[in-house]
């Protein structure tokens, strides 16, 4: 059953952690180009807009012995949990995270224990801030659907349990007005697994951070990335792995199209620690160019502090293959109808790789067109 919140009356310790966070941002410069962390992001002529507003959420599924609420209502019925998390996989760490804690906007809040399996969804009207927490042995399949216009910052933070397997998808289909910074952040316990899918497809400007922990022995996790970007649209994935401890395995592959004069960036980096031995972790990003004016960059990265793991990384920027036209052209079909082909084909692969089938047609559907 699905159920609508808007944001009510905070308590004083939230508003205290807001206040924190107003002094940050004035603190903190405004980011530029020329950092490492920017280096091609299009960021030179955004607004922060402090009239983003309230957020709206509607939330369904109802399963026993689950927590599953909006986040102002959990810091008055779920107060030591949310203190505890709130906060603590992302930290404030630029002045658009600072400008985020400063202004939450409600969010939702999520608490499976200990042997306990649901499955959850939610749709989110302007920014907002999600808390997830898994307990020993419990399984959480999660999609979230988020929709809006003008500048807005969101914050995923997940916390996963030992023994634990978290499924989590991202759609992004906001109006073609939206400013939007994203934040994902997840923090693996021992032997948990985490499946992450994200896609960013409407907007006119979407950077998304994610970042996965691996902070026990025997984590894994997946990661997923697709984007279509058309106009003047630009797309910016920035995905980490940090392996902290041995016998942890991780897999990113992104995949995305741009065309018209649309833009994009992949950024990602694999980090392992000196006492991770035996890591298994690949980075991968592929981008399709489809048309002159676009443009694609893509910057992978290793940090390898260990001296016995496997990890590698790979990427691809390129246009559709003339041969590959020409071969399905013979065949009767209009060159529009060949790249559509073609496209929905590159993307296919990575589809397949989501094993939920409603997330997965969720997906299909944003990026076959």
């Amino acid at each position: 059953m699905a159920e609508v919140f808007c944001m009510i009356k905070e308590p004083n310790w939230l508003a205290e952690i807001r206040n924190k966070a107003q002094e940050e941002f004035l603190r903190l410069p405004f980011p530029q180009e020329r950092e490492e962390e920017w280096r091609y992001s299009n960021i030179g002529k955004i607004k922060i807009d402090f009239k983003s507003g309230d957020s709206e959420v509607m939330i369904d599924g109802d399963d026993e012995g689950i927590v599953f609420t909006d986040m102002i209502s959990a810091t008055r019925t779920h107060t030591d949990m949310v203190k505890k998390h709130l906060g603590k996989a992302l930290k404030i760490n630029d002045k658009f995270s600072a400008f985020h804690y400063a202004n939450i906007a409600n969010g939702i809040f999520v608490f499976v224990p200990d042997n306990k399996t649901a499955r959850l969804s939610s749709k989110i009207t302007g920014g907002g801030h999600t808390i997830i927490i898994t307990g020993k042995n419990s399984k959480l399949e999660y999609i979230e659907e988020y929709t809006g216009s003008g500048f807005m910052t969101d914050v995923v933070e997940i916390f996963v349990g030992e023994n634990s397997k978290v499924s989590f998808a991202s759609v992004q289909n906001c109006d073609s007005d939206a400013i939007i910074f994203s934040f994902k952040e997840a923090v693996l316990d021992r032997n948990s697994i985490a499946n992450f899918a994200f896609g960013s497809f409407g907007s006119a400007f979407h950077r998304v951070k994610s970042n996965t922990t691996l902070a026990g022995e025997g984590a894994s996790s997946e990661t997923l990335c697709m984007f279509r970007g058309n106009k003047k649209q630009y797309t910016d994935f920035t995905v980490n792995s940090h392996h902290l401890v041995p016998h942890t395995n991780n897999n990113i592959l992104s995949k995305g199209t741009v065309m018209d004069e649309a833009s994009s960036i992949f950024r990602g980096l694999i980090r392992i620690e000196k006492g991770a031995q035996q890591t298994d972790s690949y980075l991968a990003d592929h981008t399709l160019i489809l048309s002159e004016t676009a443009k694609s960059d893509s910057i992978p990265s290793l940090q390898i502090e260990a001296n016995d793991v496997k990890a590698s990384h790979g990427a691809t920027v390129g246009q559709i293959d003339e041969e590959q036209l020409f071969y399905l052209m013979c065949r009767g079909l209009s060159r529009e109808e060949a790249e559509q082909i073609i496209v929905d084909g590159f993307f296919e692969p990575i589809l397949d790789k989501i094993n939920d089938k409603i997330f997965q047609e969720k997906f299909r559907t944003s990026v076959i067109r």
